[in-house]
């Protein structure tokens, strides 16, 4: 059992985070900006906490053996990514990364033609805090990616993982649900096989 801090809980992702770890039986804090926002289960901690506060992550990484960052936004992803290479000392840190970044077919999804206009800012935010983390040094991390659509979708159970590659179907589909997406991590919780590197997700 270990003690995991998610910064982002209030989020998708860190809801289902959340529902993955208490299954498991690990101790889980909640680190949210607003409390008051979100209800969380009553075995669930809340604290407020910052993931771009260098102070607050400090904090709250003596007291925890594992952060989990999902969170969000073009300008958040990047200054969480210093702040918590940069801050959380000894305790292991996985990120929840982007797929905009990993090779898809002669290039990186991002250039591949028909990429989304809107989603480039923020794809871009997370090739540009994936660089953040392999410039860090003393800090345990890993980066996961999900497949091009991340959405709530079922709870299939499995997965499948690569290493800079988009993971694609036989149909050529890229995805992942939360819940799915939630498993993968728990699993590298427990299991590390990604010690300082990045590796995707998908079906």
């Amino acid at each position: 059992m270990s003690s995991i801090a998610i910064f982002g809980a209030g989020g998708q992702q860190g809801q289902e985070l959340i529902t993955e770890a208490l299954s498991r039986g690990h101790q889980v804090t909640a680190v949210v900006r607003n409390p008051g926002k979100t209800t969380f289960d009553e075995r669930v901690a809340v604290v407020t906490g910052d993931a771009t506060d260098g102070a607050s992550v400090a904090s709250i990484a003596l007291d925890h053996d594992v952060i989990i960052s999902a969170v969000n936004g073009t300008e958040t992803v990047v200054a969480a990514a210093h702040a918590l290479a940069a801050k959380a000392a000894k305790t292991r840190v996985l990120f929840v990364g982007g797929a905009g970044g990993l090779q898809a077919g002669d290039g990186l999804l991002i250039d591949s033609p028909g990429f989304p206009d809107e989603y480039k800012a923020i794809a871009q935010a997370h090739i540009d805090a994936l660089e953040v983390w392999r410039a860090a040094e003393g800090v345990e991390w890993t980066v996961v990616s999900p497949g091009a659509l991340l959405s709530p979708g079922e709870r299939r159970g499995s997965y499948r993982t690569g290493g800079e590659e988009l993971i694609v179907d036989a149909d050529g589909n890229s995805a992942i649900s939360y819940a799915d997406l939630a498993i993968a991590i728990l699993d590298e919780v427990e299991n590390p096989k990604h010690p300082n590197q990045r590796f995707s997700t998908g079906y």
